[in-house]
């Protein structure tokens, strides 16, 4: 029975102590900010290809009332129409992070389209 008691203690200080790992979370969140303001600079910019970068291979963009658009290069040909038929505007104007510490997140993006 002891045997067991010493077991069971030494697996709960394993799991509260063993496998915690040290986090810069200020620098994780500079750099998720870092990464939001490259992403909306390149949207204002109205650059496909710099908006590329930050999506993955497997890109599934579903826009109202129409058909999904899947995979870069076919995202990248949604911008470039988007792009051509309006000028937008985005803004990210409150930068949360305060939900939990390994996740940060952009709250109130506001988007501004004007038709060409």
């Amino acid at each position: 029975m002891k045997r067991v008691i010493v077991v069971f203690l030494g697996i709960i200080m394993l799991l509260m102590f063993g496998c915690t790992k040290q986090v810069d979370t200020q620098a994780d969140i500079q750099a998720i900010r870092q990464q939001g303001k490259g992403l909306v600079d390149a949207f204002n910019r109205a650059d496909p290809d710099a908006l590329a970068v930050f999506v993955t291979e497997n890109v599934f963009v579903m826009p109202p009332n129409q058909q999904s658009v899947v995979g870069v290069e076919a995202v990248r040909a949604y911008w470039t129409e988007g792009f051509r038929v309006a000028s937008s505007h985005l803004e990210i104007s409150k930068f949360r992070d305060d939900c939990r510490p390994d996740i940060a997140d952009d709250q109130k993006i506001r988007k501004n389209v004007r038709r060409n």
